[in-house]
């Protein structure tokens, strides 16, 4: 039954992950305390209010929040308080062909109380005017432990229950032996 689960979720890791995404970072693992850049690709995005966003080359901006694991809108940047007007501070740069980036450090930019640790951002993108705008996005922060995503699995065919399953995983940290094969250290 577990090697049943593992595949299955193994599985829909590898189909999620294969298609296109609309927000990525330049980091495998973004950090609260760090500066990230953050890209966004509207031609993935799925909601209706984008195509007003679509060809443009300015006037896009970043809504954003940052929070816990509960709440990724708890805490949001000074100054960002109506929808309907431009906030500069989230004034996004255009890299062409419907893609769009901003590079900011986390901690910096809200106003997230000493001691609170940045678990979550809530992200969307929207016209100056907010009437266009792409679906709300969560961002998953890291903080300095040990974490680590599969990167590359062979999903071309199904696994016997002894068959070897080769992958590459990248980790947030130099790491010591963490792969197992039958409960052992590779």
């Amino acid at each position: 039954m577990k090697s049943i689960f593992l595949q299955c979720t193994l599985l829909l890791f590898i189909f999620q992950s294969s298609y296109s995404q609309v927000v990525t970072t330049d980091s495998y693992f973004p950090n609260g305390e760090k500066e990230i850049t953050i890209f966004f690709d509207l031609k993935q995005a799925k909601d209706n209010r984008v195509t007003g966003l679509l060809g443009k080359t300015s006037d896009v901006f970043l809504w954003l929040g940052a929070g816990t694991a509960d709440n990724a809108f708890k805490y949001q940047p000074s100054g960002q308080t109506n929808f309907s007007v431009p906030f500069e501070m989230g004034r996004m740069s255009s890299l062409g062909n419907d893609r769009w980036s901003i590079k900011l450090k986390p901690s910096d930019y809200y106003k997230v109380p000493a001691g609170r640790t940045i678990k979550k951002l809530g992200l969307l993108l929207k016209s100056g005017d907010g009437k266009s705008q792409i679906e709300d996005f969560i961002l998953d922060l890291y903080d300095d432990k040990l974490a680590y995503k599969i990167i590359e699995l062979d999903i071309k065919k199904v696994f016997d229950a002894i068959e070897t399953i080769n992958l590459k995983i990248r980790t947030s940290k130099i790491a010591d032996k963490i792969i197992f094969n039958n409960g052992q250290t590779t």
